[in-house]
């Protein structure tokens, strides 16, 4: 099983919020492969400044810190895919057919869309994003649940 995981659904791994334990339980999970856009380690820990900035009192530096490092060595699990032109055009196309949907979230679709083309894969994208997952459900790509 290949899931696609968007920025929010791997950084739910690291933070405690509505659907964390989804998360948790894919990234526990010995058969599924993680792949993502190589966009997916600025965007997380973007998410982490951000949560950090949100919940000073909770999130506090050092405990952003131990994210951080646990973002690192996530990435080594990750099966990363260069965004590229032909993956932009398929990115580009999804907006064109599917928008609205920001770019970013159109690049996590389109990377679903390619790992489904090889044969016999099985590919569920995990997303929390209403416009990614409308989009990734138009062109055939199977969802997580939701929290």
């Amino acid at each position: 099983m290949i899931l696609v995981a968007d920025a929010s659904f791997a950084a739910k791994v690291m933070l405690q919020e509505d659907g964390t334990d989804i998360a948790l339980r894919w990234w526990a999970d010995d058969a599924v492969t993680w792949v993502a856009p190589s966009i997916i380690a600025a965007e997380v820990e973007a998410a982490l400044g951000v949560h950090q900035r949100s919940h000073p009192r909770v999130f506090t530096r050092s405990r952003r810190k131990l994210a951080s490092t646990t973002w690192a060595s996530m990435l080594d699990g990750i099966v990363l895919h260069m965004v590229d032109r032909s993956l932009a055009d398929l990115a580009v196309r999804l907006i064109q057919d599917h928008g609205p949907l920001r770019g970013a979230d159109a690049c996590y679709v389109a990377v679903a869309l390619k790992a489904a083309e090889e044969p016999g894969a099985e590919v569920v994208l995990g997303s929390f994003d209403r416009q990614q997952r409308r989009a990734a459900s138009a062109t055939g790509i199977p969802l997580t649940t939701l929290p």
